[in-house]
């Protein structure tokens, strides 16, 4: 026991008996014990602090890991969401060059029909007319009340000379009337007349 043999004991026995005396040892003896069980008390506690200061180093470096990765996250998702941004911002500027692209070619479509009406009817009026007189007079026809500009959606596509019908300022529901042809003469009221 702690390193001391027989021999060793008996020696301890034999001084402890000669310093005090056999009413006095079983009182040093209990005071020794006390003071041996507080020691090794304390000696516990000191490896439990240890012990648990291991215990809180491990959390604390499994916490400041799992801080340090969470910041790198945060760090790489602000970083995705900043070119996301960018590519919509770029994306968004491609869409609107397609979409002025694609009005001036609109534009220009529609400039290139008027320069060919245009150029078809000073050709049309330098001949005289004579091919574009029945378009305009099929147009002119079919001008109505619900299409004034006589089959033309475009006032300016519409053939001159034309003139488009006006609608009513209010549309009525009645169903609109022809005038009456005039009364006919009975010939034989005209001729005992005459």
């Amino acid at each position: 026991m702690f390193g001391i043999g027989t021999y060793e004991m008996l020696i301890i026995l034999a001084v402890g008996l000669m310093l005090f005396s056999p009413k006095e040892l079983p009182g040093v003896l209990r005071g020794i014990a006390r003071f041996w069980a507080s020691v090794r008390r304390t000696a516990d506690e000191f490896r439990d602090a240890i012990m648990q200061d291991e215990d809180l180093r491990e959390v604390r470096d499994v916490l400041d890991e799992a801080r340090s990765d969470l910041l790198a996250a945060e760090q790489a998702a602000r970083e995705e969401l900043v070119k996301a941004r960018m590519q919509v911002r770029e994306a968004e500027a491609k869409l609107a060059a397609a979409v002025r692209r694609n009005e001036a070619e609109t534009i220009r479509t529609h400039a290139a029909a008027l320069e060919d009406e245009a150029a078809r009817r000073q050709r049309g009026a330098a001949t005289g007319g004579g091919a574009s007189a029945p378009h305009e007079q099929a147009s002119a026809a079919t001008a109505t009340a619900d299409d004034p500009a006589g089959g033309f959606a475009d006032e300016a596509l519409r053939p001159s000379g034309t003139v488009a019908a006006v609608a009513p300022a209010t549309p009525s529901r009645a169903p609109v009337k022809a005038p009456a042809p005039p009364p006919a003469k009975d010939p034989a009221a005209g001729a005992g007349a005459a």
